[in-house]
């Protein structure tokens, strides 16, 4: 299917700009591929987080969660920030938007991580002729989860060490650009050459900082899937949906609802699960008998494993929420931290 795509579109370049050889560029988008086609074929279930629920699962240490801690929802899944994470990988400009989540029962001893992102350069990148120019950035993170009482900092720092993490990306965007004019619009192409060993290296290095970042907000969201009942999941439907299928998804009939959710799926809309969409930050007043002046900022959180079960040999977690310090003192702070030079 994409071999076709990739011919025709590639056919349009000048002959300067196309890939010598295009075996990296198709590998990697089938390995994309490979993880939508199995969150499509899992049952499309995705998890969003609240913007609230981003910036507490940000500020929450991962220190005693182990991988025996965490049970999967599904075999396959996507968990969604939309736009609250801040983050972006190296590369086009992008936005990490969340994270495929895949287990395979034939290699039940890893547990995939596909971090996704949505470029923001391209205002139709969903079109055919966009791509290969639109192809987004993902960093790729095969975690060996075999052993049930390793943390998962552990499991992450071995598979940095091992050089299993790497962003997936063959574009490098030169200083000179030329638009092409193709079937579907005209199409700013840039560079499709592949990366070399060491740019590969220096991409993903570049890129680790931030991708470990998403990776405790994802892990995080693991705990709280795992931590939270399916009491604080909630479902509705998009404000844009049409009114035919709202009231047959609303209908006492069962064969109306069913009716309602194949017409949703083929006009492109997918159930959401919400994530406890009414959580609130905890904060704490500052003392003001103490004598100091204590400035804003944040307490952070904790899982806490909590023994329970016959002869307590299960392990629930329990979050500690994050809380806000001396909120009565003004402006939340800023969260991304300090920068220390050490001579």
């Amino acid at each position: 299917m994409m071999m076709p795509i990739y011919n025709d579109i590639i056919m349009a370049m000048p002959r300067e700009k196309r890939p010598e050889r295009p075996t990296a560029m198709l590998v990697q988008e089938a390995s994309l591929a490979g993880h939508v086609g199995a969150f499509v074929e899992h049952g499309r279930n995705i998890f969003f987080l609240e913007p609230q629920l981003v910036q507490l699962l940000g500020q929450t240490d991962l220190t005693n969660v182990r991988c025996g801690d965490i049970q999967l929802p599904f075999d396959c899944f996507h968990i969604s920030f939309g736009d609250a994470f801040d983050g972006a990988l190296p590369g086009a400009p992008n936005r990490i938007d969340g994270a495929y989540i895949t287990s395979h029962p034939d290699w039940s001893d890893k547990l995939q991580i596909l971090v996704t992102t949505r470029r923001l350069d391209q205002q139709h990148p969903d079109k055919p002729n966009r791509w290969p120019f639109s192809r987004d950035v993902y960093f790729y993170a095969p975690l060996n989860v075999s052993d049930p009482d390793a943390t998962f900092e552990d499991v992450v720092r071995t598979a940095i060490e091992g050089g299993e993490i790497k962003i997936e990306q063959s574009i490098m965007t030169p200083d000179d650009e030329k638009v092409v004019e193709l079937p579907g619009g005209p199409v700013l192409v840039r560079d499709v050459r592949h990366l070399t060993d060491a740019e590969q290296t220096e991409l993903t290095r570049e890129g680790l900082p931030m991708f470990r970042r998403a990776l405790v907000l994802v892990v995080n969201a693991l705990c709280y899937l795992n931590a939270s009942s399916d009491e604080t999941s909630t479902k509705r439907l998009p404000d844009d949906t049409p009114a035919d299928l709202v009231a047959n998804w609303q209908s006492a009939k069962v064969s109306l609802r069913d009716r309602a959710k194949s017409g949703l799926l083929e006009r492109g809309f997918m159930p959401v699960l919400l994530r406890n969409s009414d959580v609130a930050v905890e904060t704490s007043l500052a003392n003001s008998g103490s004598g100091a002046q204590v400035s804003t900022h944040w307490r952070r959180g904790h899982w806490r494993r909590q023994p329970h079960g016959q002869g307590r040999a299960l392990i629930k977690l329990m979050w500690i929420r994050p809380a806000l310090v001396a909120a009565d003192h003004g402006a939340v702070p800023d969260t991304k931290g300090h920068l220390y030079r050490l001579s």
